[in-house]
């Protein structure tokens, strides 16, 4: 298999399908990157969007919550994925 991970996109304060996602990364053995730019503050299941997969990635560009010119955040509290290099 050469897929390695699954980018769901939450959009304008809503989750993505996280129920379904989330099972199919465990089944598959996948690694779950939340995409959560346009979902700061947004919760799913009491927990906050980005904070549920593995990792959370938040880009930084001038039509996002938070701007910077470009650039992005990666989070994570998965001590495997700390190394992005071990992760794919």
């Amino acid at each position: 298999m050469r897929t390695k991970a699954v980018i769901p996109v939450h959009m304008h304060g809503f989750p993505a399908n996280l129920s379904s996602i989330f099972d199919l990364c465990k089944k598959s053995n996948l690694v779950l990157n939340e995409d959560n730019c346009q979902s700061l503050g947004a919760t799913f299941d009491g927990k906050y969007l980005g904070t549920i997969g593995d990792m959370g990635c938040i880009s930084l560009d001038f039509a996002k919550v938070i701007t910077s010119g470009e650039g992005g955040i990666i989070v994570t509290n998965n001590e495997k994925h700390h190394n992005l290099e071990s992760t794919f």
